[in-house]
């Protein structure tokens, strides 16, 4: 999310098919009302207000009828809530989908532990993997060609 030049993060997800495989079902998902949608008038002023909540939480399952009276007027809202979004990607080479979800969910963490501006655009009841104990510790170093508010430049996976 770009907010006065400055990137949030306000999804993170780990994806075991190709990049354009996931991004493909997650659009469908956001046009189609399964998945939250930002009202883009408030990004545009760094609020994050959901235009439409979704239905894949267990109390907005039934809002298909909801969904589709009201689709006509959300669909291009929807769309520039969209194109507010940059997408940032980070290779994983050699990390099996248990190792992609524990640095998902310690990114998540992390940014979770942060101020409110920080976290604001992170939707906090999407629920991520967590170490169990005994697990090996395992060190990540992240670089981005631009600054991304709260992205640490390592974090340790414990």
């Amino acid at each position: 999310m770009n907010y006065r030049d400055r990137y949030y993060i306000s999804y993170i997800g780990e994806t075991g098919v190709s990049f354009y495989a996931r991004i493909k079902e997650h659009l469908i998902r956001i046009m189609g009302g399964d998945y939250e949608s930002a009202d883009p008038e408030s990004l545009a002023v760094g609020e994050a207000k959901p235009l439409w909540r979704g239905m894949w939480r267990k109390d907005t399952r039934d809002k298909m009828n909801e969904f589709m009276d009201i689709y006509a007027e959300l669909a291009p809202k929807i769309i520039r809530s969209i194109s507010a979004v940059r997408m940032f990607l980070g290779a994983l080479e050699g990390c099996g989908q248990v190792d992609r979800r524990l640095i998902e969910g310690a990114l998540a963490h992390h940014l979770r532990s942060q101020t409110n501006e920080i976290k604001r655009f992170l939707p906090d009841d999407i629920r991520y993997l967590k170490m169990r104990v005994g697990q090996r510790k395992v060190r990540v170093s992240i670089t981005c060609p631009v600054e991304v508010i709260g992205l640490p430049s390592q974090i340790v996976i414990r």
